[in-house]
């Protein structure tokens, strides 16, 4: 049997009807070519169970192969899922943007359930994707908040709360450093290569308004 031989073809099932499907080995120049993944804005590289030990392995080759011919400023984002946590510093050296650890992340929240009953529901929620569903993203500083603090940022936030264009600022991205729930001044004035952690149910459009009192539009 084929090892891609699961993969429907877009006739047999309609929900494929809209996915473009590239049958063939990830670590194959040749394929990767021909799904466009150097045009792509993410690559999500999954663990190939049929690797057993060497799964990861396997996705180190990928990612190899991903940034061979992914050149330039406008290389696609790749995420990878690790079988084994030990080997993240491989997987980012062969190229991976992020990492995630399906089986750790299983056991951590197994183990804020055991102390904190009834929070699987929220890691749900937060993690559902859908309509009215919460959810955590990543929004550019607009120029306007530039140098504001955190709080000051946080209370516009929370004047608005109109529609479900509200949010909740609950962080800061900076640089490889995630500043949480920070504490005084903390995360010092905001600056422009910061992203805000923004907690909304739908995602703002980088042209819209900021839903802040007084309004923030978004600049260029």
């Amino acid at each position: 049997m084929s090892p891609f031989s699961s993969l429907p073809d877009k006739q047999d099932d309609a929900a494929f009807n809209d996915v473009y499907i590239v049958k063939g080995d990830p670590t194959n120049e040749i394929i990767l070519r021909r799904a466009r993944v150097a045009t792509a804005h993410s690559v999500v590289v999954l663990v190939d169970e049929r690797q057993g030990h060497y799964a990861d392995g396997k996705s180190i080759l990928t990612c190899i192969a991903i940034r061979d011919i992914c050149k330039g400023a406008d290389q696609p984002n790749v995420a990878v899922e690790c079988r084994n946590p030990e080997n993240r510093h491989r997987l980012l050296k062969a190229g991976a943007d992020e990492i995630i650890s399906s089986d750790e992340l299983g056991l951590r929240l197994l183990a804020r359930t055991a102390i904190y009953h009834g929070m699987t529901r929220v890691y749900q929620e937060l993690l559902t994707v859908g309509r009215d569903a919460n959810e955590m993203y990543l929004f550019p500083v607009p120029r306007e908040l530039v140098g504001r603090d955190f709080v000051e940022i946080s209370s516009m936030f929370l004047r608005y709360r109109d529609d479900k264009k509200c949010c909740l600022l609950i962080g800061l991205q900076r640089g490889e450093q995630m500043i949480l729930n920070p504490i005084g001044n903390e995360a010092g004035p905001v600056k422009e290569d910061d992203q805000l952690i923004l907690l909304s149910r739908i995602f703002l459009l980088t042209t819209q308004n900021l839903p802040t009192v007084p309004p923030v539009l978004r600049s260029s």
